[in-house]
């Protein structure tokens, strides 16, 4: 991760559930990138707005064997969100970040395969928000930013 450097907003609302694995992680990185970071409850007290949608999750069978049983499957995590000042100026226009895995597959293991499953989703969930991170981070974020407010 980058060194602290502080962005410049301190006030930031956004409606991730801050008690979730994902809201925590990306709360986390923000406020180790910049300390003076804090999260308000209200959109009306923060000067910059990141909206999201639920991690949305899908789990599709890519692979059969010989009797039609699934041999693998295709793992998807999918997040919506776009960003905001205060004056409801686009900073990141609705956008996706998703991300995606392979996860084989034997219905003999099936309870391993669901622990294999939770462990890919959160990797997934990491990988998502590093990203979402990185954009909201971005310097053409801070300098648009800048420019508006």
């Amino acid at each position: 991760m980058r060194s602290e450097m502080h962005l410049p907003f301190n006030m930031m609302y956004t409606n991730l559930d801050s008690n979730s694995r994902f809201g925590v992680m990306l709360m986390r990185m923000l406020k180790t990138r910049s300390p003076n970071l804090k999260f308000v409850d209200n959109p009306k007290d923060a000067e910059i707005i990141l909206k999201t949608s639920e991690l949305r999750r899908e789990r599709t069978p890519i692979s059969l064997d010989a009797l039609g049983k699934v041999e693998e499957y295709e793992l998807y995590l999918e997040l919506e969100f776009s960003l905001y000042d205060a004056s409801n100026n686009i900073l990141l226009p609705q956008s996706i970040i998703s991300s995606t895995r392979i996860m084989p597959y034997d219905i003999l293991q099936s309870s391993a395969s669901d622990q294999e499953s939770d462990f890919l989703y959160e990797d997934m969930e990491r990988e998502i928000a590093s990203k979402l991170f990185g954009r909201i981070t971005a310097s053409d974020i801070s300098n648009n930013f800048l420019k508006k407010n």
